[in-house]
Parts: structure tokens; C-alpha cells; sequence
């Protein structure tokens, strides 16, 4: 069972992620869109998007379209990282979840789930 991994870099990249019914109650996702290495050809990247189906038991979903990196407030991370958690509505009865990316990122956006 994988507790993080990453979703690839390019618009309409997927990634679903199976696991027990009620183990994660949050998917935290992670993109530092500010790194720049110049002499490597890396340059800074727009915010990254994600649309968040997480599913629960019943066939219904929680469709979350999520924002990360820098440039982004979120009220939960009150260090001001890279970090974006969303918070599952019925974290007892999700059982897998899949990640697309909307934007057209260079780079991946890291994932786990806690």
C-alpha cells in the first residue's frame, strides 16, 4: 500500500491510488513551482492544479479541484509551504482515490496520504 508517490509531470497525467476503506483521512500534495537552476535549464512553474475524485462506498465522490506550490493560502498550513492537505468529508468510507493533473507542469507534484 503506498503511503505517498507522485503525480507526473504534463496536463491530463493520472494517478489512482487503492487502499484499505477508511485508512487515510487526508491526501496532502506537495510542488515547489519556485525552484530555478538556471544552468540546468530548470525555471519556476506556474501553481499546480489537481482534480481530487476520492470515492466512497457507496459509488458517490468527493471532487475536490486543488491548488499547490507557492502562491497558494491555505489556512491548514500555517508554516506557508509547498503543501496543500485536503481533508476527506467521509474519511471511514473512502477506499481509493485518483489524482489528474490540469496543469501543464514540467515537474511532478508529490503526494501522500496520512
Amino acid at each position: 500500500m503506498p503511503y505517498g508517490g507522485q503525480l507526473p509531470a504534463g496536463r491530463g497525467s493520472e494517478v489512482e491510488i487503492s487502499f484499505p476503506r477508511g485508512f487515510p483521512t487526508a491526501i496532502g500534495l506537495v510542488y515547489d513551482n519556485t525552484l530555478a537552476i538556471p544552468e540546468l535549464g530548470v525555471e519556476p512553474q506556474p501553481i499546480g492544479e489537481v482534480r481530487i475524485a476520492a470515492h466512497h462506498g457507496d459509488g458517490t465522490h468527493q471532487i475536490v479541484e486543488a491548488r499547490v506550490g507557492a502562491g497558494v493560502t491555505d489556512p491548514k498550513q500555517p508554516d506557508r509551504t509547498f503543501k496543500t492537505v485536503v481533508h476527506f468529508d467521509r474519511p471511514a468510507d473512502v477506499d481509493y482515490v485518483i489524482l489528474v493533473r490540469r496543469d501543464a507542469g514540467t515537474r511532478p507534484i508529490g503526494w501522500d496520504l496520512s
